[in-house]
C-alpha cells in the first residue's frame, strides 16, 4: 500500500495526535511537556509536566527550552492519568516517531508509580516518520527510505502552523498537518 492511500485510511479514523518533550533520550528520562490534539485541530491537552526524578539534560535543553525552573511548579505525570485514559480510549495516537513519545509517556507513567498499562492500555500508537519516509521517497544508501525529521518534512511540503516548533503543541500541529497532506485532505498547510 502506498503512503498517499495509508494517509487516506488512517485520516478516516479517529485520531488523536500526541508529542512530548523530555528531559533527555534514555530509559529513565520522563515527560517535561505533552500535548493531544483532536483530527480537527482542537487542543485536548497542552501543559508542562513536572518530572519525578530525571534532570533535563543540556542536549534536551537546547532543542525544547524548556528549564527545571519552569517545570518546577507543574502537575506531574500522575495528575494527568486519568484525562489519558479517557482521551486514549478508543482512539489510535498518532506521534512523529511514535515509538519514542510512547517509550517516554510510558517511562513517565511508570516513574509516578503508575502501571502505564492502566493508564494507556493498548493504545494503538501509530508512527508517521516512516510512513512521511516512504511518501517522501528518498532513498538512503542501503536502499531503504531515509526519515526525515519532522522539521525537514514540514520544510519540504511548506507547512507552517501558528503555534513554535520544538514545542509538544506545536510539533502536534506541525503532524497533523503533514498527515493531511499526505491524505490529500485541504493541503494541511497552516
Amino acid at each position: 500500500m502506498g503512503a498517499s492511500t495509508w494517509a487516506k485510511q488512517l485520516y478516516a479514523r479517529d485520531f488523536l495526535v500526541l508529542d512530548v518533550e523530555t528531559t533527555g533520550m534514555g530509559s529513565r528520562d520522563e515527560v517535561v511537556q505533552m500535548a493531544l490534539v483532536d483530527k480537527a485541530g482542537i487542543v485536548l491537552l497542552n501543559s508542562l509536566v513536572r518530572p519525578c526524578a530525571a534532570p533535563i539534560t543540556r542536549e534536551a535543553l537546547g532543542i525544547h527550552h524548556i528549564t527545571s525552573a519552569m517545570v518546577a511548579d507543574a502537575p506531574t505525570m500522575g495528575f494527568f492519568a486519568e484525562t489519558i485514559r479517557g482521551l486514549f480510549y478508543g482512539r489510535a495516537v498518532i506521534a512523529y516517531n511514535a515509538d519514542f513519545d510512547a517509550r517516554l509517556l510510558r517511562q513517565s507513567l511508570a516513574a509516578n508509580g503508575l502501571k502505564p498499562e492502566d493508564v494507556i492500555g493498548k493504545a494503538d500508537f501509530i508512527d508517521l516518520m516512516n510512513p512521511y519516509a516512504r511518501y517522501w521517497g528518498a532513498r538512503g544508501r542501503r536502499g531503504g527510505y531515509r526519515w526525515q525529521s519532522l522539521d525537514d518534512a514540514c520544510a519540504q511540503q511548506r507547512i507552517k502552523v501558528a503555534a513554535d516548533g520544538h514545542s509538544a503543541l506545536g510539533d502536534c500541529l506541525r503532524t497533523l498537518a503533514l498527515l493531511k497532506v499526505m491524505a490529500g485532505e485541504n493541503n494541511g498547510r497552516g
